[in-house]
């Protein structure tokens, strides 16, 4: 868990320099550190981000004046906006608890930066190596560019495109086939939505406090690009009818499965094939060991 709350825009660029950390240390088999710095090109960041910092073609040397102040005037105000996310990505921390048998055993927190900046047209971050060492460990990840489009008011599209690229980056959801399946509840808990207890003591409607603004949300990540398509499905990713899409009560729509299918989804099978061959060779190794070699007639 992150120290403190840090809203969308904070998380968009930790997630960015994070990937940034990725491709410069996950290559080959290595899983040393390499490099601890990141550096962002603060304009191409805007640009990834929505921000029009662009200077347009116009047709008189006053309108092109205009044009230059209104796009530096915009990637101003985008840096100081990136300035603050540093501020508070410097003064925050990640900590963890271990639970044995329901208590609390060990504990750790470390900090996540250990410098930051903006010089020369670029974002600067340097992770903690105490951060570094833990990122290097985990496994391989994908941020999902088109997330940086969302508007940063609307956290919950955001969390839900982030469960969802998690979700399908799985390699055992992916051998199961359940990469592109998540149940409604699951996807809720990632919500700021009210829930379902608070709007029965409101009595107001369900639909309209939680199933319209869940169901905008998924429509916000087809159009940022995350998503290509998204509809309610059974088990197997079959389509529901119409008849069954008119849901009579919240529970049962809580319990229904989205089906979901990325825009330009990374191809996993590569990495999959990789790891059960991986895993067919220390088995094979493995029942080698325990096999006992034939004596010869000699050493009878």
């Amino acid at each position: 868990t992150l120290s403190g709350t840090l809203g969308v825009s904070t998380h968009k660029l930790l997630s960015t320099a994070i990937a940034g950390f990725t491709a410069l240390n996950h290559t080959g088999a290595s899983r040393s550190l390499r490099e601890a710095k990141i550096a962002l090109p603060l304009k191409e960041y805007a640009l990834q981000c929505g921000y029009d910092v662009e200077e347009h073609p116009t047709e008189t040397p006053e309108e092109a004046e205009k044009e230059a102040l209104r796009a530096k005037r915009t990637l101003d105000n985008f840096r100081r906006k990136v300035k603050k996310d540093l501020e508070l990505l410097y003064n925050a921390s990640i900590s963890w608890k271990e639970k044995i048998k329901g208590k609390e055993k060990d504990f750790a927190e470390i900090r996540i930066l250990g410098g930051m900046g903006i010089k020369a047209g670029y974002i600067n971050l340097e992770f903690t190596v105490s951060l570094a060492e833990y990122l290097i460990q985990l496994p391989l990840s994908q941020y999902p560019q088109s997330l940086l489009l969302l508007d940063e008011r609307n956290d919950n599209a955001y969390n839900i495109g982030l469960k969802m690229a998690e979700h399908y980056s799985n390699d055992n959801n992916q051998i199961k086939g359940t990469a592109q399946l998540l149940r409604v509840k699951t996807l809720l808990d990632y919500t700021s939505l009210p829930t379902i207890t608070t709007i029965r003591k409101q009595r107001t409607s369900w639909e309209a406090r939680i199933k319209e603004p869940f169901e905008t949300a998924l429509d916000a990540l087809t159009a940022c690009g995350l998503l290509e398509d998204w509809r309610y499905s059974h088990s197997k990713g079959e389509e529901i009818t119409d008849e069954e899409a008119d849901f009579s009560n919240y529970e049962e729509w809580r319990e229904t499965l989205v089906y979901f299918t990325l825009r330009n989804a990374p191809n996993h099978a590569p990495r999959i094939a990789a790891r059960a061959e991986e895993k067919k060779a220390r088995q094979t190794k493995a029942k080698t060991k325990r096999t006992p070699k034939k004596k010869k007639p000699e050493d009878k």
